[in-house]
């Protein structure tokens, strides 16, 4: 009895883990999702991509002042502009400020610096503007968009609907929920390295090149925690995957050998029971007769 408990335990306990690390998932991408749309530092810190105004430039010199006037003493050096996937985050010397793009745009469009640079000779002018906004909303569009991680999001939730599923041992169709599994697990893998490998690659560029794009007017960091967050989800999904596999491959048979093993030992011990009793009953049958 007690045996066979905590075999059922031994069966269980995996399937129960993969479903937890499944919702674990979910959260990180939805976190990764709404990266820079909140105040405080769950979602601040959860960025692509982060510039601020290169204090060498010509342009940022000439602006210091009157961003001075216009923040109440704060520095130009202090302005610090974080792009998620959605939101946006503006730190303009007293802490960061985020929210969703468009709404950023709509409530802080008079209080970010812009500016416009005109050059040439006489016959012919050239002008370049940069404003902070055209800029997020161009990165934005740039980097994975955040529908790819919507579609990650639904792979997982019928992921965990399997795996409850397979937790129930009595439901048929067990073995073909595990392959589900596998099938579901590898799709989504797919999926989450297309969206790593473009963020990598787009951010990567946008480091190397955007201060040559803006002119060294603005410098750029990549963000490096949601990258970490989607590698976490990379690492989860292997470890599911590789249960999975061992399950159909090898691990059914595995259990199968502990079932088989204590189902012999409980025969056994049966047996030598059996084998004590008719020894007993034929020394008592000895006994009586000499008696």
């Amino acid at each position: 009895m007690i045996f066979s408990l905590g075999l059922f335990f031994v069966k269980k306990t995996p399937k129960f883990l993969c479903a937890v690390v499944t919702i674990i998932n979910v959260v990180m991408i939805f976190f990764v999702i709404n990266g820079a749309t909140h105040d405080s530092d769950a979602y601040s810190n959860l960025y692509s991509v982060e510039f601020t105004f290169n204090q060498t430039s010509d342009i940022s010199s000439a602006l210091s002042t009157q961003y001075s006037k216009q923040h109440k003493g704060n520095s130009l050096q202090d302005f610090v502009v974080r792009v998620g996937y959605m939101g946006v985050c503006i730190n303009f010397g007293d802490g960061m400020q985020c929210g969703y793009t468009s709404d950023m745009e709509y409530t802080y469009q008079d209080q970010v610096p812009s500016f416009s640079v005109t050059g040439g000779n006489k016959n012919s002018t050239s002008s370049t503007s940069l404003e902070v906004f055209d800029i997020a909303y161009a990165i934005q569009q740039k980097t994975a968009r955040h529908q790819i991680f919507i579609v990650e999001i639904i792979f997982l939730l019928a992921l965990l609907v399997v795996q409850l599923y397979n937790m129930i041992g009595f439901l048929p169709l067990q073995k073909y929920a595990s392959y589900l599994s596998v099938l579901i697990l590898g799709s989504f893998w797919i999926i989450l390295c297309i969206s790593i490998t473009w963020t990598m690659v787009v951010c990567h560029d946008l480091v190397s090149v955007g201060g040559v794009m803006t002119m060294n007017i603005l410098s750029f960091s990549k963000g490096k925690r949601s990258q970490g967050v989607l590698w976490a989800v990379f690492a989860l999904t292997i470890v599911q995957t590789a249960y999975y596999m061992w399950t159909l491959i090898g691990g059914t048979g595995f259990m199968q050998g502990i079932s088989r093993s204590g189902a012999k030992k409980n025969t056994d011990v049966e047996k030598d029971a059996g084998s004590v009793s008719d020894s007993v009953m034929s020394s008592i049958t000895t006994l009586r007769g000499t008696l």
